[in-house]
């Protein structure tokens, strides 16, 4: 008698062409039980279709059929088309034999379920399918944020140091009495100054000198009257309120005197680690006989490097012209303001390049929320996928069971169908695959919310580790 193998499972996956080494039993039939048998084994529905998958990542690697996404009661040709492929398979799906027994059956009803499957299997949502298309915010290098933040190009190429330091030089000379929409310029350009400086980060320090802005008993006494009422420290709201309420408008536009003490005041802090700026609001040219634009190009020569951002306040045609060619002499900004709500938006670059980095991390925050969000929504939507895959699945195998038996593949109400509704798609029984397909989807769904929440949280730590590496090096 043949050796015979145990059981139709350990025979699976292993067919060749030499099928007597795989199924030695076939010698001991009848020739034409034998040919049937191997027409059958080496169709190519029945020779090695794969086995039933028992774990999620054999669900997600399992290829889809060619009726997957299809509806049997929309596409019943196709469906009766790959049923007609499938060879007839009774009697042999439920055949016996003395020396075999239900050896033959019991294979027969196993590939039949599997071929199948093969044919209906559906795309269950992959993670690669979820996160297709998806880019998680990118984590800009150094020299990055100022270019995403700032509207102006006047600011952007101003490199970001550890150290930032601004010192506002403001005219307070008599002129800046005269009113715009019933207020004072001297008013206005405060008001401008304080918004500004309450914006800025907290490790940004300032420093406020004002000119003219003292009663002075004659020109020469006043073209000297240039102070620094709140000294480069970090803002803090008293103070400085305090420093701005001694600029009242009195006397001369001591420009070039200003720009010369303004660098005195930086002189501490030269050296390629600080950004250091200097902001001048004037509404006109000097009236002191200096030079501004002399002592703005040794200023900036000088290891102090200020960048200067010029803002002519409602100034004349002599004011303009002198304090853009300042600007022009020592590659900075100038630009005009008439208004209060000019002098704010003229304001605004240096504001938004300052704070780039607590912008930036603002929007890198709100980036990576969005990013979570964009996929727990995915994730719902691959979920609602899979029951519909599912449903799909399930309809079209009872179906293709069913045609099978209408076009005598198999018998009718026999135990190849019974064995296919048990194994695959009966909607009531437990360790169906229809079933398991139900259990895996809550952990399975789980496990990329899980994954998700990891990532997220690597993201806000990378967010913080680059925030707060550039914030140690701006420690003085």
């Amino acid at each position: 008698m043949p050796v015979m193998v145990d059981t139709a499972e350990a025979e699976e996956g292993v067919l060749g062409d030499d099928l007597l080494s795989a199924y030695p039993w076939l010698t001991s039939l009848e020739d034409k039980d034998e040919k049937a048998l191997r027409a059958i084994l080496t169709h190519p529905l029945m020779r090695d279709p794969l086995p039933i998958p028992q774990t999620i990542s054999e669900v997600l690697t399992y290829p889809s059929g060619r009726l997957a996404k299809m509806r049997s009661n929309e596409d019943r040709d196709e469906f009766v088309l790959a049923i007609s492929h499938l060879p007839i398979l009774q009697p042999y799906d439920e055949w016996g034999n003395t020396l075999i027994g239900d050896e033959v059956g019991r294979l027969i009803r196993e590939r039949y379920a599997r071929a199948l499957l093969s044919l209906a299997m559906e795309p269950f949502p992959r993670p690669e399918d979820i996160y297709r298309d998806f880019i998680p915010p990118a984590l800009p290098t150094e020299s990055d944020p100022q270019r995403q933040i700032v509207s102006s190009d006047d600011y952007r190429q101003l490199p970001y140091r550890a150290v930032v330091h601004v010192e506002f030089v403001l005219d307070a000379s008599g002129s800046m009495k005269d009113l715009i929409n019933g207020r004072s310029k001297i008013e206005i350009a405060k008001e401008a100054v304080r918004n500004l400086v309450q914006e800025l980060p907290p490790d940004v320090q300032v420093s406020l000198r004002a000119f003219g802005h003292k009663p002075a008993p004659d020109k020469t006494t006043s073209c000297q009257m240039s102070e620094l009422l709140y000294p480069l420290s970090p803002y803090r709201s008293d103070a400085f309120q305090k420093a701005l309420d001694q600029v009242t408008p009195n006397g001369w536009t001591s420009l070039a005197h200003s720009i010369r003490l303004a660098g005195d005041d930086l002189k501490p802090f030269s050296g390629d680690q600080y950004t250091n700026i200097v902001v001048i609001v004037s509404d006109g040219a000097e009236t002191c006989g200096g030079d501004p634009i002399q002592e703005a190009e040794a200023l900036k020569n000088s290891a102090i490097q200020p960048f200067f951002h010029l803002i002519g306040f409602d100034a004349d045609a002599e004011g303009q012209k002198q304090l853009a060619s300042i600007a022009q002499a020592v590659q900075g900004v100038y630009r005009d303001a008439t208004d209060a709500e000019s002098l704010k938006n003229e304001l605004k670059p240096l504001q938004e390049w300052i704070s780039g980095w607590e912008v930036w991390r603002q929007k890198a925050f709100e980036k990576a929320k969005a990013y979570r969000k964009e996929m727990v929504a995915r994730i719902e939507a691959a979920q609602k996928e899979w029951d519909r895959a599912a449903e799909r699945l399930q309809t079209n195998l009872a179906q293709l069971d069913h045609l099978a038996v209408d076009y005598d593949k198999v018998k009718r109400y026999g135990s190849a169908t019974s064995y296919a509704e048990n194994v695959l798609y009966n909607k009531y029984r437990e360790g169906t695959f229809y079933a398991r397909l139900k259990q895996m989807k809550p952990i399975y769904f789980q496990s990329l919310l899980v994954k998700l929440d990891e990532d997220f949280s690597d993201i806000l730590r990378e967010i913080d580790r680059t925030y707060e590496a550039r914030n140690k090096t701006s420690q003085p």
